[in-house]
């Protein structure tokens, strides 16, 4: 645990691809923080647009923001680049489409120097924005309440709690030296890579606040990064699965380690859905190849999850010629509500 310090330098990453419509209301909000030591790191991952330059003219009327632009490696790798240039204790993540409400960056700060913790969880409202229209606003993004912030988890304890309905890397705030002596980046050039980052992060955190306020605002996008559901998106989930089994290699505890790997199994349904909405038969026979050559499907039929992956389980299993089925339900899955499929 590194030594609490009054009021210590923070570093805000913003990865940013293709966002000139965002990217201004993102860094802005930043900057109109209570907490005022802090940097602000914008990675330009190979925009084609003008973010760029708009997240440039920003940076010449304050000298807190720096902009470094590289080509483009994904999420994963701009990240990674803004954690390597960051000199703050503390780190942040903020998604270049999103925007923090004014005083979350000092009230994570508080708690984390009061708790001395390795990691401090804050929640998040998260809305769908279709060409200018807002809907779903105000949904809490994290399953996580009042009482919650009385406690002090283990990050194992907090995937538990919340049924590991927490792996995003914003909404959080992470003490540097936690993530250097642990070695943890994120997987470069994949989609699915926050999911890996954060069951690395909880698994060896020992200490984690929850702060009770929706300090972050979360964008939904049409063909976006997070909520996108091309053939690649899917198939680097499939690919780097084997890397999120690996967290489960530091648990100690037998309970544990089935508790994660229910986990894990709920995300494994969650891609198989996606395979089986896709309309093209060729696409999903294809990712389909690609998840049991992976092994997903015999961690699924080797292992029992709780009820909605039970229920997931056996649509899964069926035989080859129960697809119309299958699609049927994966269909009525995906009527339930968008929250289901996102992650």
């Amino acid at each position: 645990m590194r030594e609490p310090l009054k009021q210590p330098r923070v570093s805000i990453i913003i990865p940013a691809y293709n966002t000139e419509s965002y990217i201004a209301e993102c860094i802005n909000s930043v900057l109109v923080q209570t907490y005022k030591n802090l940097e602000v790191i914008v990675v330009d991952d190979g925009s084609t647009d003008g973010t760029a330059d708009i997240a440039r003219a920003i940076a010449e009327t304050d000298k807190r923001v720096e902009v470094i632009s590289q080509q483009n490696s994904g999420q994963g790798g701009a990240r990674n680049t803004g954690l390597r240039k960051a000199s703050g204790e503390i780190i942040f993540f903020l998604d270049s489409d999103d925007y923090f409400s004014p005083d979350i960056v000092e009230q994570a700060v508080a708690a984390m120097l009061h708790n001395n913790c390795d990691v401090v969880v804050f929640n998040g409202t998260s809305f769908f924005d279709e060409d200018g229209v807002i809907t779903l606003k105000g949904d809490r993004y994290f399953a996580l309440v009042s009482k919650d912030a009385q406690t002090a988890f283990t990050g194992l304890q907090i995937l538990s709690r919340t049924g590991g309905r927490i792996v995003q890397p914003c909404m959080k705030a992470y003490g540097k030296a936690f993530l250097e002596v642990n070695g943890i980046l994120f997987p470069e050039d994949i989609y699915g890579e926050d999911t890996i980052f954060l069951y690395d992060v909880f698994v060896k955190a020992e200490k984690v606040i929850y702060v009770d306020e929706c300090g972050y605002n979360r964008r939904y996008r049409k063909n976006s990064a997070m909520t996108g559901t091309g053939i690649r998106n899917i198939s680097d989930r499939i690919s780097s699965f084997h890397l999120l089994e690996q967290s489960r290699e530091a648990i100690d505890s037998a309970a544990d380690k089935k508790t994660i790997a229910s986990q894990h199994m709920m995300y494994a349904c969650l891609i198989w859905l996606l395979i089986m909405i896709r309309r093209d038969k060729a696409q999903r026979n294809e990712l389909l190849g690609l998840y049991r050559a992976n092994g997903i499907f015999k961690l699924l039929k080797e292992n029992r999850g709780g009820f909605v992956v039970s229920v997931f389980r056996i649509v899964i299993l069926l035989p080859s010629f129960f697809e119309p089925v299958q699609r049927l339900f994966a269909g009525a899955v995906k009527l339930m509500g968008r929250k289901v499929i996102r992650f």
